[in-house]
């Protein structure tokens, strides 16, 4: 029987989104296994495919587990599938990151051919660059694995709670939405 709650009425989203992830993955794992750059550190380009790859088979189990959660009406299925969707958005995010790295090394390499300790060390400030990017841009997505995985038992069960609408969420005004959007947010 279902009951209607939150988390179920967000299932259906949660699995689309977990198959255009896994549709995006399937064709990302294309892209880095056919697009050789010479010159090319293995270790980024393995870490990639594994990445993509590993990233594809999570968003299709967690595609299938919140089916199957939805089905079986089982909040804690579903956040456990939810976890699984969370660190394949970080894994794919990690290709992407590395993808990009390559790419522009290549260009750095190629324009500083003549002074090759300056094309070393642009390289390694570029790579803290783009870490520091891909840090940012999946916070969010680390922050929820990080709650799934790590969280107390007690807020655990309280989020549990407001998925099965037992009691009202917490809002959750995230230190980016603050920045750009704070003067909007309700004064606490």
């Amino acid at each position: 029987m279902i009951d209607n709650v939150t988390w179920q009425k967000n299932a259906g989203s949660q699995i689309v989104l977990d198959s255009i992830f896994a549709a995006l993955a399937a064709v990302w794992v294309t892209i880095v296994l056919t697009n050789p750059i010479q010159n090319m550190n293995a270790w980024f380009k393995g870490t990639e495919g594994f990445s993509s790859l590993t990233s594809f088979f999570l968003f299709s189990i967690s595609a299938e587990g919140s089916l199957t959660a939805s089905d079986e009406n089982d909040v804690i299925k579903y956040l456990y599938y939810l976890l699984w969707y969370n660190i394949g958005v970080i894994l794919l995010g990690l290709a992407l990151t590395l993808f990009a790295y390559e790419r522009m090394q290549h260009f750095i390499i190629a324009a500083l051919e003549d002074w090759p300790g300056i094309a070393h060390f642009l390289g390694l400030f570029d790579f803290a660059i783009y870490v520091i990017v891909m840090i940012v841009v999946l916070w969010r997505w680390i922050c929820d694995a990080r709650f799934l995985l790590c969280t107390d038992d007690a807020e655990f069960q309280s989020y549990v709670e407001e998925l099965t609408d037992k009691r009202a969420p917490t809002q959750d005004h995230h230190c980016f939405m603050r920045c750009i959007f704070g003067r909007r947010l309700p004064k606490q």
